[in-house]
């Protein structure tokens, strides 16, 4: 009883100033501040300049989202653009990783910046991707029953990437960023794993490595590889987030990725070193929930619910950290 006359009273056993509404009790009776929700109509804000709401975080995510636009354009182009559009998806990623450090070491003079980073990742991570696969893979097999089958799979493994992605930026930015890890596969890592399968077919055909039955099963394979990554986006299995070293080594990774890409436009065999490199590394991934035993997989959702608020309750999540959470989705 005295912790809640505390909110109404001071040690004087003076009214304070603030309203009930105002505050909030944890379970173990200390107080936070919240924003005050109005009651009735409100008045509508006058919308600010633009220009005075860009910060140097705003910058990096609208790059991100430039590099999915040109992915999306040059793998519809087809031919030798489409190695361009791979490129594109993965400096894209580059600048998804950054603009989480950069905004919490600037800042941001807006709170909307998880939204603009779920436009930008839904681009560049779900569209682009999307399309990329099916502009490979329309025209794969030898016609008949056995070119339809393999149509409707790539028609399947497309929509599946940019569907069940979308939806988990949707899920991740209303309430997914404040938890420690990742609920499902993230967007980024799905979008990896793409441009380096679809890489690794493109490259094995320019070296001449899919001939008869080879290329038959690729055409399926690859297809209903991204198919799998798709679901695990929405799964309900735990992804460790990249922090510290092991984020140092998936952007290392990213640019040998970046430059064997490059350096295949003179040879195809440093592309296809560089797409096996990453396939296997983001397979890794996609299957790390396995090496985790039970706390890994299923329920994941409801076991970081229970953390986060023992660290609420130990005092180890502020709500700034709360409200602020690192956007790498």
């Amino acid at each position: 009883m005295s912790r809640i006359r505390g909110i109404f009273v001071d040690d004087r056993g003076r009214p304070r100033k603030l309203s009930p509404s105002n505050l909030y009790l944890h379970k173990d009776g200390s107080r936070r501040r919240l924003i005050r929700r109005r009651r009735g109509p409100r008045k509508p804000l006058v919308p600010k300049p633009i220009r005075s709401l860009i910060s140097p975080a705003d910058v990096l995510t609208l790059m991100n989202f430039l590099c999915g636009m040109g992915a999306i354009m040059y793998s519809i182009e087809g031919g030798d653009a489409f190695k361009t559009a791979l490129v594109l998806i993965l400096l894209g990623i580059m600048f998804d990783g950054l603009d989480g450090p950069v905004a919490r070491r600037f800042g941001t003079p807006h709170r909307f910046g998880k939204w603009l980073d779920s436009i930008a990742d839904a681009t560049t991570f779900c569209i682009a991707p999307a399309f990329m696969l099916y502009n490979l893979f329309k025209g794969a097999g030898n016609g008949g029953l056995e070119s339809t089958l393999q149509y409707v799979l790539t028609v399947v493994a497309s929509l599946s990437i940019s569907i069940l992605g979308i939806l988990r930026l949707g899920r991740f930015s209303t309430r997914g960023y404040r938890f420690p890890d990742f609920i499902g596969l993230p967007t980024p890592a799905m979008a990896f794993m793409a441009v380096s399968f679809c890489g690794l077919y493109h490259w094995s055909a320019e070296a001449g490595m899919l001939t008869g039955g080879w290329e038959v099963m690729a055409s399926y394979s690859v297809p209903g590889i991204l198919t799998f990554g798709a679901l695990a986006m929405v799964a309900d299995v735990r992804y460790k987030r990249m922090r510290g070293a092991s984020m140092i080594f998936l952007g290392v990774l990213t640019l040998v990725l970046i430059a064997s890409l490059i350096a295949g436009h003179f040879s195809p065999h440093i592309g296809l070193a560089g797409c096996l490199l990453g396939a296997f590394g983001s397979a890794a991934y996609l299957l790390s929930p396995l090496t985790a035993g039970g706390d890994g997989v299923w329920g994941a959702a409801k076991r970081m619910e229970e953390e986060l608020e023992e660290m609420e309750l130990a005092g180890e999540l502020s709500l700034d950290e709360e409200e602020n959470g690192e956007m790498t989705t």
